[in-house]
């Protein structure tokens, strides 16, 4: 079955030679599986498109999710994938230029026939705090308690915490919803707390690439 992307007609780019390919979701899976990251023992039955974001002439980046199940039990995972593809040839210095900048390679996949690199989530190009903002323990331990002092009080401790991602747009921002309750140390009073956090790319982060951006 074809793909809604698939049943519009595919623009003749010049420069990016691999579109039809790209929005092919039966062809991007089988590749995939060829050039797969993830464990032996999980088989790849899946692939759909979930954003498209292309510059004609210049690269297209698509969003995939892939859906995963593993051989010896019934449990089927999924997984974010952010390819960019570029112009002929145009890849390999791209995918050394993420290596040089710290990013491992089995975080990356590089694609040479494709002219392709692709993230692996929650890995992204440009949102550096992507890590930090879907990691509970460090939300619990590291953000919540600040928030808890700030609207509260000091005499306040937290618990069932509970961090969840809400809407994610891959090179953009990443939001997510945080509930928790909270008690009050001297009596029986407690409250619920409901609060939310985006981190993003913008124009300031460039500039001040060390400031965090998850609150």
């Amino acid at each position: 079955m074809m793909s809604e992307y698939q049943t519009r007609m595919i623009p003749a780019d010049k420069i990016l030679n691999h579109l039809e390919v790209a929005l092919n979701t039966e062809k991007m899976k089988n590749i995939f599986q060829r050039h797969r990251y993830w464990a032996k023992s999980a088989r790849l039955i899946d692939c759909q498109i979930e954003r498209i974001k292309y510059k004609p002439q210049k690269n297209c980046h698509v969003t995939y999710r892939l859906c995963l199940k593993y051989r010896h039990h019934k449990k089927i995972t999924e997984q974010l994938v952010c390819a960019r593809f570029y112009e002929q040839g145009g890849s390999n210095s791209r995918y050394f230029k993420e290596i040089v900048k710290g990013q491992a390679p089995g975080r990356l996949m590089h694609i040479p026939e494709l002219d392709c690199v692709t993230w692996i989530f929650p890995n992204d190009r440009k949102l550096s705090h992507l890590k930090k903002i879907l990691n509970c323990e460090f939300l619990y331990q590291q953000i919540a308690p600040k928030l808890v002092s700030h609207y509260a009080g000091p005499d306040w401790s937290i618990r069932n915490f509970h961090a969840q991602m809400i809407r994610y747009v891959p090179e953009q921002s990443c939001s997510i919803r945080a509930a928790f309750d909270i008690d009050f140390k001297h009596d029986k009073a407690h409250q619920n707390f409901l609060v939310f956090g985006k981190t993003s790319y913008t124009i300031y982060d460039q500039e001040y690439p060390a400031l965090p951006s998850i609150i």
